[in-house]
C-alpha cells in the first residue's frame, strides 16, 4: 500500500469518525451512553491522527534521504 493510498484510508476514517459522532449528537441515547460512545469515538479519531502523522513522519524522513543524497551527489561533482 503506498503512502498516498494510507493517507486517503486515513482521510476517509476520519469522515467515518465525524459522520459517527455528528449522528450520535443527534440521537436521543441514554445520556451515559452517549457520552461513553462519544468517548470511545474521540479516542478512534486520536489513534487515526496518530496513524496520519506516523505516516507524514515517514513521508519526511524519505524525501530528507533522497535531499540529502542528491546533495551529496552534487557536492561530490564539484
Amino acid at each position: 500500500m503506498s503512502s498516498i493510498d494510507s493517507l486517503r484510508g486515513v482521510e476517509q476514517a476520519v469522515v467515518n469518525l465525524q459522520q459517527q459522532i455528528d449522528d450520535l449528537a443527534q440521537s436521543d441515547m441514554d445520556p451515559t451512553q452517549k457520552m461513553m460512545r462519544m468517548q470511545n469515538l474521540y479516542l478512534q479519531m486520536q489513534q487515526v491522527m496518530m496513524m496520519e502523522q506516523q505516516i507524514y513522519q515517514a513521508i519526511s524522513t524519505i524525501m530528507k534521504a533522497r535531499h540529502d543524497s542528491a546533495t551529496n551527489a552534487i557536492r561530490n561533482i564539484r
